[in-house]
């Protein structure tokens, strides 16, 4: 019987801890990003949940429906992060990120949108129209009422204001 050689030793020591390695990556990443979902703007996991999070949830939407809903969605939760921010006091730091994220989102939905009308996909462009709509109709009413609760001199309530008239 032939004796292993180097390289079969070397092989062995690399691939056995793979298991454990691949373990140990999975479950930490995945509580990483766990945790990341109800992080804000400025907060140190925020970038995991916009930059991987919601990145791979938009790979999982295959059709131009589902990409389009979930662009939607997307502007949708920049807006309930402004709202939380409004709430503990933090919006005015943070404005300037979100009004851009929630701009870039709205544009993708319009955009998508737009092609659905040209392709004379009408159910698809209305339901999405329609839902995106109503959505930023609540949205907008929850903003102008964070912003009236405001003392009219603070930077907060004309950031607040000016988000809610982009919405």
């Amino acid at each position: 019987e032939q004796e292993p050689g180097i390289f079969q030793n070397f092989l062995s020591l690399i691939y056995k801890p793979m298991p454990i390695i691949l373990i140990l990556a999975l479950v930490l990443g995945g509580s990483t990003s766990f945790a990341a979902e109800q992080a804000l703007p400025g907060d140190t996991l925020y970038p995991v949940k916009i930059g991987v999070n919601v990145e791979v949830r938009g790979w999982i939407a295959l059709t131009p429906e589902a990409k389009a809903q979930w662009e939607a969605r997307r502007a949708e939760r920049r807006l309930l992060e402004a709202e939380k921010l409004a709430k503990d006091g933090a919006f005015a730091a943070q404005a300037a990120g979100i009004e851009e994220r929630f701009e870039a989102h709205a544009q993708k939905v319009s955009e998508r949108t737009d092609g659905f009308w040209e392709k004379k996909n009408f159910a698809a462009a209305a339901d999405i129209s329609t839902r995106f709509e109503t959505s930023l109709k609540a949205h907008e009413r929850i903003l102008e009422k964070l912003a009236d609760e405001l003392d009219k001199t603070e930077e907060a309530y004309e950031k607040l204001t000016s988000l809610a008239g982009r919405v």
